[in-house]
């Protein structure tokens, strides 16, 4: 399956590869970012009084577990650019290993928590809330390991590293200061397929899909590759549109500002680099594909781009996904 960004160069190669069930090549293998693995902690452990300490005692313990064996990895990663004679990027994750271990010694620490979370009956969104927060810092570790597997480390390969680091500091975070707060207060939950994790499900056309790579680009769109071949896009002001790989395109690279095809004529609407930053069974990277979207005058779209340096522009034609069909619902494995 191709996307209109590039793919992956190491780790789970098959990121964009399916099997016949709808599961991701390299999906549910040791140390990855798998949304199938049971989750750390449930909204019903933390709603009920009698077990809420040992649900979050549980989830730190998992996630703590999950932080060391990331960091086998990275320490891995750092050997081999030792090994390989990249004495810059080995000094790099030396620096990602100080963070990485600054996270682990705050989950093997207990977490002070406000009168709030010892009350009978928590309020009506926390518990979904705490379960949310375990399984987004336990996917971000799962990630943190996938990505530092592979190759000779490049300066991408850390800084990717970096940043999953960041991401997971930042949940872990979150989460301390919930619990510590004297009372609740409603959390910002992120919406949209920004929200949407690599291995969970969204509804594009009324069918739910396994989600099998999320593309967060610059520009502040994100596109979500689907177990079948489809590429689900969401522009900044939330309006999606489903694409899937067309035959016919422009020939060359930039494209003309009026593309006719056999079924419709294309004018451009606008383009960039297509920098982004990719999740998947690979882990993280950082891709850069030259784009353009162009609107047809029948009402379809139009997405170019050079996801292979080298070759020429490929093709996504693409329709509005209405909002009664379309709506972007996620369903999160384990949560149901």
């Amino acid at each position: 399956m191709t996307t209109p960004w590039p793919p992956p160069t190491h780790g789970a190669t098959a990121a964009g590869a399916a099997s016949a069930d709808g599961t991701p090549a390299g999906a549910g293998t040791a140390g990855t970012a798998d949304a199938d693995a049971p989750p750390p902690s449930t909204a019903a452990g933390y709603a009920d009084a009698a077990r809420r300490d040992a649900t979050e005692r549980a989830a730190r313990a998992a996630l703590a577990a999950a932080a060391r064996t990331a960091r086998d990895r990275v320490g891995d990663m750092q050997r081999r650019g030792v090994d390989a004679g990249r004495m810059a990027e080995a000094a790099r994750i030396e620096a990602v290993l100080g963070r990485l271990n600054r996270v682990i010694d705050r989950l093997s620490s207990p977490t002070k928590s406000g009168p709030w979370f010892a009350a009978k009956a928590l309020p009506a969104d926390a518990a979904a809330w705490l379960a949310d927060a375990d399984r987004r810092l336990s996917l971000a570790l799962g990630e943190l390991a996938t990505t530092a597997a592979g190759g000779d480390p490049t300066a991408a390969d850390v800084q990717a590293c970096d940043g999953v680091v960041g991401d997971a500091a930042a949940l872990l975070d979150g989460r301390r200061d919930a619990l510590a707060a004297r009372d609740w207060t409603p959390r910002a939950v992120q919406t949209g397929l920004a929200a949407v994790a690599p291995g969970e499900q969204v509804s594009d056309d009324g069918r739910f899909q396994r989600v099998v790579e999320v593309a967060r680009f610059a520009r502040g769109d994100v596109g979500v590759s689907l177990a079948d071949g489809l590429v689900l896009w969401e522009d900044r002001d939330g309006r999606r549109i489903t694409f899937e790989a067309a035959a016919a395109g422009a020939p060359d690279w930039p494209p003309p500002p009026v593309l006719e095809l056999a079924d419709d004529t294309f004018r451009a609407a606008w383009s960039d680099d297509g920098a982004a930053v990719v999740r998947g069974p690979a882990g993280r990277r950082s891709v850069a594909a030259p784009r353009a979207f162009m609107a047809g005058d029948a009402g379809g779209w139009l997405w170019l781009a050079v996801a292979r340096p080298g070759d020429g522009p490929a093709a996504w034609r693409g329709v509005g996904v209405e909002a009664d069909a379309g709506d972007g619902q996620r369903v999160i494995p384990g949560a149901e």
